[in-house]
């Protein structure tokens, strides 16, 4: 794979700030802090927002959008891609000036904001690039095509939360094959909810030969042959305990 020079990569970097800011800020968000490649940002303060869950989430559909394009244009110049991991949550945070008396900076802090930083990593599991908690589903469940990925229990909290990939707004109808699989994965997911694994594992596979790459299809197949051959007992309630941050 080609390594960027250090001025090809910082001219990349800048193109992508550029764009994602303006989106945040398009939709109201505030912009907390650059961290390496990634960006952290949040919504409802410092002034109230009672839609803010509705804006971050049609931020992050434009962001996602935007980057294609970026991507698109930088594969034609570099012959590499970019994406992007995106995770939001919602709940209570401490918001103000964190520092010293010399410099300060406007942030928050608490388990809900850890939470939105582990849904932007459970990502790379599933193979999604878009996760919301349920938090953030409940009040946009009208308003998106989403479907459920799973129940988890992050290291250090004892309460699951449903998490769900963001698929786009519903103003938008999905394309007959992200439909077909969506169809097939959701069939799958229920037999796999309640314990019919051969059947959780025709759905997935059916899912799978329409789009090969359907990460969440992959990982619920594996996970059925597992359990299949090794049935969990009675206490089993499908919740994946998330050990990595």
């Amino acid at each position: 794979s080609k390594v960027l020079q250090p001025k090809e990569l910082v001219n990349l970097l800048g193109d992508y700030f550029s764009g994602m800011t303006e989106i945040i800020f398009k939709y109201g968000g505030t912009l907390d802090k650059y961290v390496g490649d990634a960006i952290m940002a949040f919504w409802n303060a410092p002034t109230n927002q009672s839609n803010h869950a509705e804006r971050s989430v049609l931020a992050a559909i434009e962001m996602v959008e935007f980057t294609k394009r970026l991507s698109c244009s930088f594969r034609k110049k570099e012959k590499l891609e970019i994406r992007t991991r995106i995770g939001i949550n919602s709940g209570k945070a401490i918001v103000g000036n964190v520092g010293f008396k010399k410099r300060f900076n406007y942030t928050v802090m608490g388990d809900a904001v850890n939470l939105a930083s582990r849904l932007e990593s459970v990502n790379k599991q599933y193979g999604t690039f878009l996760t919301i908690s349920d938090s953030i589903f409940n009040y946009v469940c009208d308003k998106v095509h989403a479907r459920k990925l799973d129940v988890i229990r992050v290291k250090g909290e004892a309460q699951p939360v449903t998490i769900y990939e963001l698929l786009g707004k519903n103003d938008s109808s999905l394309d007959t094959k992200k439909h077909q699989v969506v169809g097939a994965y959701c069939q799958g997911l229920e037999a796999y909810n309640c314990r019919y694994w051969d059947t959780a594992i025709h759905y997935f596979i059916s899912a799978l030969q329409i789009d090969p790459d359907d990460g969440p299809s992959k990982i619920y197949l594996e996970r059925c042959k597992i359990l299949r051959d090794n049935p969990p007992d009675k206490s089993w309630d499908g919740v994946f305990n998330l050990l990595s941050k």
